[in-house]
């Protein structure tokens, strides 16, 4: 090759060429560099979390009034407090006047049976009734009492011994409803497996209807007449 085209580096010999096109790609990197390191700010990129901005943008939005304890685990008594305080509350009646006319009947046939029997209302039948130790395993036995605690009885006639001897309940017009329906299945189906007589009353029974089905299922006899 001709000497002229040759440019000693040292022991590299590449043509003038190349050197003078890796010269100008070489200053146009120092000159790319310094341009970034000019920049007040210049800090390496990151990769963006996704989630980063929505748990922000959850914070700056959340409820000031939001409750303490966030999970609301109305199972703690601490959550139960914070939840009442924030209210006022009101008394309310316990029976609606077709029930309390039960109550009314309930109480006299009671009360001429002599058999010390007590009637209890709106009573959760969890309190009442409970899965025999020996009828299945633990689990089954907390599942079927989880079943039945929440539901409530209209009436429960008690003995002397505290004991359930009968459950009455008032079929109103709410008692038809789906939900309610299959509510009641529960509750009549539990009671059945206890050996506890459900008297349901209907609207278009009468109070010696009721009278007639309570002696019946106390095994107590009507008053004589007196004379």
């Amino acid at each position: 090759m001709k000497s002229d085209l040759l440019i000693d580096l040292g022991s590299l010999k590449l043509p003038s060429e190349q050197i003078i096109a890796l010269s100008i790609i070489s200053a146009f990197l120092v000159w790319h560099i310094a341009k970034l390191l000019r920049k007040p700010h210049f800090r390496p990129s990151r990769q963006r979390n996704p989630n980063r901005n929505w748990l922000q943008n959850r914070h700056r939005t959340s409820n000031p009034e939001r409750p303490y304890f966030e999970s609301r685990d109305l199972s703690n008594p601490q959550a139960q407090l914070e939840a009442i305080s924030k209210v006022s509350f009101e008394k309310r009646r316990l029976l609606n006047k077709a029930e309390y006319e039960v109550l009314q009947v309930l109480d006299r046939v009671v009360a001429e049976g002599g058999q010390m029997h007590r009637i209890m209302a709106q009573t959760s039948l969890g309190e009442l009734i409970q899965p025999r130790p020996s009828s299945a395993t633990e689990q089954l036995r907390k599942d079927a009492h989880a079943s039945i605690n929440s539901k409530r009885l209209d009436f429960a006639i008690i003995d002397r011994f505290g004991l359930l001897t009968a459950a009455v309940e008032v079929q109103g017009s709410g008692h038809y409803h789906q939900k309610t329906f299959l509510r009641d299945a529960v509750k009549r189906e539990a009671l059945r497996r206890a050996g506890v007589e459900l008297i349901e009353v209907h609207r278009s029974w009468n109070k010696e209807d009721i009278e007639v089905q309570v002696r019946r299922a106390l095994g107590s006899k009507a008053p004589e007449p007196s004379t």
